[in-house]
């Protein structure tokens, strides 16, 4: 305790406080919480490309997965069922375990993670 003006007072004080999550780390959560959203692509990208699509973008899959599909997710993060913000994520992790479909599907320079 130190004294001020014979007024007692504590230096004793905590912070807590957390950095907000990134774009990456809420997607992260989402995969994990949501993993039919990443079969589904998976199937429906394959689909595409035996049916002779030659270039797929991810917001076309998204849009297919919600009109066909009404996808039931769990998001802590939005209230979406599907967040756009986790498309360019889920494109390169498709790319990343299926290397053959970097052909086909679309990828743009991530703006901000």
């Amino acid at each position: 305790m130190a004294n001020c003006k014979g007024q007692a007072y504590s230096l004793n004080f905590e912070l807590n406080f957390e950095l907000p999550k990134t774009k990456f780390q809420k997607f992260q959560e989402f995969h994990l919480a949501n993993p039919q959203v990443y079969e589904s692509l998976e199937k429906l990208t394959w689909r595409l490309v035996k049916m002779g699509q030659k270039r797929i973008g991810i917001a076309y899959l998204f849009e297919i997965l919600r009109y066909e599909h009404f996808l039931e997710t769990k998001d802590p993060n939005s209230d979406l069922k599907l967040n756009n913000n986790y498309r360019s994520h889920y494109s390169r992790l498709l790319i990343s375990n299926n290397p053959h479909l970097a052909d086909f599907i679309e990828i743009r320079e991530i703006r901000s993670l």
